[in-house]
């Protein structure tokens, strides 16, 4: 049996405040930290390829589900659901989105999206970069579980798909947890039910350190189950990207 290379690399992830966390991985089960950054692009030392995650500010993920083709006319569907949506990036950038293939299924395929804003900081742009993704990507989402985690001071939603990120969004711009997020976080999971991509959630996570006053208060406005627990350490992102290599990055 052939024993799978594990590869050093380099993860750089937006923190909870407003610091860049770095984290050194060889492929086992998450990575090591290894300290801060003010802005990724202050990066100086590095091991094996440097992976960015982009936060849920500047990187949206939306999943669609489209019939299976080759990976030229999928990405030619993707584009024109993105127009649809208004996502299309206005500016000029080497690639506008990245997709990645989260499952096949009777002649589908479901495909998780990241899309890079228009306003991407310059301070983000990291030139030794082998590949970006969005920050939530970099973690192991569990199944039948919606996440929520404190990112530069905001609050993200993450649903997964088989472990793997399938949508993102920024749930609040603040990291203060109330009951209007819980039904904010319920009528955001029911439409992404309904759109067909990702299962009802059972419950919902909580990762990371929070007020207990502000966790119940949270748990007061959900009907799902909360269950709090540390944030997973993160490492390079699982999945298999739409033609193999990576695609999205910044100009």
């Amino acid at each position: 049996m052939t024993r799978r290379t594990r590869r050093k690399a380099t993860v750089v992830v937006p923190g909870p405040g407003g610091e860049w966390e770095v984290w050194r991985t060889n492929g086992s089960a998450g990575g090591r930290p290894d300290g801060s950054l003010a802005r990724p692009r202050d990066l100086r030392r590095a091991e094996g390829n440097v992976h960015i995650g982009a936060p849920s500010s500047h990187c949206r993920t939306l999943s669609l589900r489209l019939p299976g083709a080759d990976p030229e006319d999928m990405r030619k569907m993707i584009h024109s659901q993105l127009e649809r949506r208004g996502l299309t990036p206005r500016g000029e950038r080497r690639a506008d989105f990245e997709a990645w293939t989260l499952a096949s299924e009777e002649g589908e395929r479901v495909i998780s999206v990241d899309v890079l804003s228009d306003d991407l900081p310059r301070d983000l742009e990291v030139r030794r970069a082998s590949a970006y993704a969005a920050a939530a990507r970099f973690y192991p989402l569990p199944d039948g579980q919606a996440v929520v985690f404190a990112e530069e001071g905001r609050l993200v939603l993450a649903v997964g798909h088989r472990g793997c990120l399938a949508h993102g969004h920024v749930l609040s711009p603040q990291s203060r947890l109330t009951s209007e997020l819980g039904r904010e976080i319920e009528v955001s999971l029911l439409s992404l039910e309904e759109e067909g991509v990702v299962q009802a959630a059972e419950g919902v996570e909580l990762w990371g350190s929070f007020p207990e006053k502000e966790v119940e208060e949270l748990r007061s406005g959900l009907r799902l189950t909360l269950t709090v627990r540390d944030r997973p350490p993160p490492d390079v992102p699982r999945g298999e990207r739409l033609g193999g290599a990576p695609a999205l990055l910044p100009p």
